[in-house]
C-alpha cells in the first residue's frame, strides 16, 4: 500500500495578472515500502543542516522559529532540493490541486476547502489506478482545531463514498488520517513542495522559480496530457498555462484532447497576459 502525504497553502495576493486568491492542496505520493527509508533519509539531512530534534521545517518559517533565523539564502536551497533529491530517488510523486477561490466551480458554488479536498481526492486516487496499488491519505491536521479536522474528514468521506457527483475513487484505502506534522517529516516535505508550487504558478519570482524547475519539477509524472500532476481550476481559465508554465501541450476537456495554447482560453500569448 503507498501513501500519500496531503498539505495545504494559499496565496492571498498571486503576482500573475488576472488570478484571484488561490487555495491549494497537495503533496507526495509514495511508494509503500520506501516510506521508512524515505522519512529517515529526511530526518538525516535535517541533522545535517542542524535543525533541532522536533523542530519542524517549512517553506515558509514563522518569523519566531529556529528555520528563518538559522537556515537562510543558499543553505535553505540547498537544504530542500537534497530533501527533494531524495524523494525523487524512491520514485516519489507530486501531485496538487490549486483553484481560484474568486471563480466559482463548475457548478456555480463557491470554492471551499471541502470541495479541494474532493478534487485532491480523485487526483491521488488516479495514481493509484496507474500504479496498480492502492493508497492511504496522511494529511497534516487544519490549523482550525477540531472541528476544521471533522469539516476535511467529513467531505473526504462523502468523496470515497458517494463520488460528490464523480466516479467513486476506487484505490483510496480509507478516510484519511489527520496527524500534526510535527511529528512526520514526510508531511513537511509535503509542504515545501505544494507551498512552491503555489507560488510558481502565482507568479512569485524570487524563491520559487528554482526550487521548482531543479526539485519539483523532476517529481511531477511525465504527460503530456495538462492537469495530470498539478491541476488548475477553473480549467476553462487557466488550461493555457499548463502549457506556459508547465510544457503540457495538450489540455482534455470532456473527453476530447486540446492543443495548448489554446485560442478558446486566457493567457494564449504567454502566462502574464489574460
Amino acid at each position: 500500500m503507498d501513501v500519500f502525504f496531503a498539505d495545504d497553502s494559499s496565496q492571498a495576493k498571486p503576482s500573475r495578472r488576472g488570478m484571484g486568491r488561490l487555495l491549494a492542496v497537495g503533496g507526495l505520493y509514495v511508494p509503500g515500502d520506501e516510506v521508512r527509508y524515505l522519512e529517515d533519509a529526511i530526518n538525516e539531512t535535517c541533522e545535517k543542516y542542524g535543525v533541532p530534534d522536533g523542530e519542524e521545517f517549512k517553506w515558509s518559517p514563522r518569523r519566531n522559529s529556529w528555520m528563518y533565523s538559522s537556515l537562510k539564502g543558499s543553505s535553505r536551497t540547498d537544504f530542500f532540493s537534497e530533501i527533494l533529491g531524495h524523494c525523487a530517488g524512491v520514485g516519489a510523486e507530486v501531485s496538487a490541486v490549486i483553484v481560484d477561490r474568486d471563480l466559482p466551480t463548475a457548478a456555480g458554488a463557491a470554492v471551499t476547502p471541502e470541495y479541494t479536498t474532493g478534487l485532491l481526492i480523485r487526483q491521488v486516487d488516479r495514481i493509484a489506478v496507474r500504479r496498480s496499488t492502492t493508497v492511504m491519505l496522511v494529511v497534516d491536521r487544519p490549523g482550525g482545531g477540531r472541528t476544521e479536522e471533522e469539516r476535511l474528514l467529513t467531505a473526504a468521506l462523502n468523496t470515497l463514498r458517494q463520488g460528490g457527483g464523480h466516479e467513486l475513487p476506487r484505490r483510496i484505502a480509507l478516510n484519511p488520517l489527520c496527524t500534526t506534522s510535527n511529528f512526520i517529516r514526510l508531511l513537511q516535505a509535503a509542504d515545501v513542495v505544494v507551498s512552491c508550487a503555489t507560488q510558481f504558478l502565482a507568479g512569485e519570482a524570487l524563491y520559487s522559480p528554482h526550487i521548482f524547475n531543479t526539485s519539483v519539477r523532476p517529481l511531477l509524472k511525465v504527460s503530456p496530457i495538462g492537469g495530470t500532476a498539478i491541476a488548475l481550476h477553473p480549467e476553462t481559465r487557466y488550461a493555457n498555462l499548463y502549457h506556459w508554465i508547465l510544457g503540457d501541450p495538450v489540455f482534455m476537456e470532456r473527453a476530447l484532447g486540446h492543443a495548448l495554447p489554446d485560442p478558446k482560453y486566457p493567457y494564449l500569448r504567454d502566462a502574464n497576459t489574460p
